[in-house]
């Protein structure tokens, strides 16, 4: 039988390695995090992306269409304003 200092002496190492490794992924991760990777979840062949998204239910949704309904330009010349609206 291998002696309890060699078993022991194994582990550590075993653990030393994976802590490398470990270390190196977060490191790659980083990387990419500053290169503009988002990160997310692939999906089949798609990727979708951990962002939160928002989301407009119920009355808020059918208001704001109503809005857009009503602020719709009669002519080219209110084409400008009609956007500022929006983007307000």
């Amino acid at each position: 039988m291998a002696s309890l200092a060699v078993l022991q002496s194994k582990v550590e190492s075993t653990l030393a390695s994976r802590k490398q490794a470990l270390a190196a992924r977060r490191a790659a991760l980083e990387a990419k995090q500053m290169l503009g990777y988002q990160g997310g979840e692939k999906v089949g062949k798609h990727k979708v992306l951990g962002a939160n998204v928002d989301v407009q239910l119920g009355e808020d949704l059918s208001e704001n269409m109503r809005e857009v309904k009503v602020s719709t330009p009669a002519s080219s010349d209110q084409h400008s304003h009609w956007i500022a609206d929006i983007v307000r």
